[in-house]
Parts: structure tokens; sequence; C-alpha cells
């Protein structure tokens, strides 16, 4: 009875460990930088690095419904990265007011978007295939709006 009592302890504490690995490790990275340096708690740095995962939160937040749908979109950093470069070159080459540069490259990724999703919903492609293809669409636009220089 001894063993069974032991043998399901065993069993529990490795589902915890297997559940929460990451937790527990995400908790040890975080306590290795505290006790590295003395400013990793403070509100600045804490700012600093919302301010940076701020992109990637609100295009994680898009890819996960996506994901939860049964799709995967590849082409998120690159129609992000295109819709950039519009923003850009439209307010300094083009002399767009910022406003309206920031409208182009949000419609332009809405547009690829939308392509991406009628073609995919219309032909039945998958869609690994059909993001794999307008994210070298977009790639390529980049390349050709900046001429293949690094704004």
């Amino acid at each position: 009875m001894e063993d069974l009592v032991r043998a399901n302890k065993k069993r529990l504490v490795s589902s915890y460990l297997q559940r929460f690995s990451s937790v527990l490790i995400l908790v040890v990275i975080i306590v290795v930088l505290a006790i590295a340096n003395e400013k990793f708690f403070q509100f600045s740095n804490f700012t600093n690095i919302f301010k940076q995962t701020a992109i990637l939160g609100v295009m994680a937040l898009g890819q996960t419904i996506c994901i939860i749908t049964g799709g995967i979109d590849l082409s998120v950093g690159t129609v992000q990265s295109l819709s950039g470069v519009i923003m850009a070159v439209a307010a300094t080459e083009w002399g767009v007011p910022t406003v309206v540069a920031i409208i182009m490259g949000l419609a332009a990724g809405t547009l690829c978007g939308f392509v991406s999703g009628v073609i995919i919903v219309k032909s039945g492609i998958p869609p690994f295939i059909m993001t794999m293809g307008m994210m070298t669409i977009a790639e390529g636009l980049a390349l050709i709006t900046t001429g293949g220089l690094i704004i």
C-alpha cells in the first residue's frame, strides 16, 4: 500500500513538473537576472520591456486567433515589414502627411490579409502554402518600394 502511495506521489510530481516546467524556468531566469543586475526590477526597465514587446504582442494575438481556427500565417512578419516600409516611404519620400502614411500602411497590411484570406477560402489552398506565397510577395514589394535600401 505504501509503495502505491509513493508511486502516486511520484506521478503527481512528474505531472506538475511537465505542466509547469516553462513557468518554473521563467521564474529561475527572472531570479538570476534580478541577482545579476540590481536595476532589473526598476519601473523604467519594465516600461522599456513593454514598449519593445508591444508590436510582437499585437501580432501574437492575431496569430493566436489564426492558430485556434486551424490555420497558420507565415506572412505576419513580412506584411508588418511591408506596412512599415510603406509608412516610412510615404511620409519621407512621397511627402504624404504622417496620418495618411499610417493609414496607407494599415491599408497595405489589411489588403495583404484580405487577399490571403479570400484565396484560401475560395480556392481551398492550405493556409501554410498561401501565406508562404504572401510572405514572398510582401517581401518583394518591400524591396521594390525601398529600392533594396535599408530605411
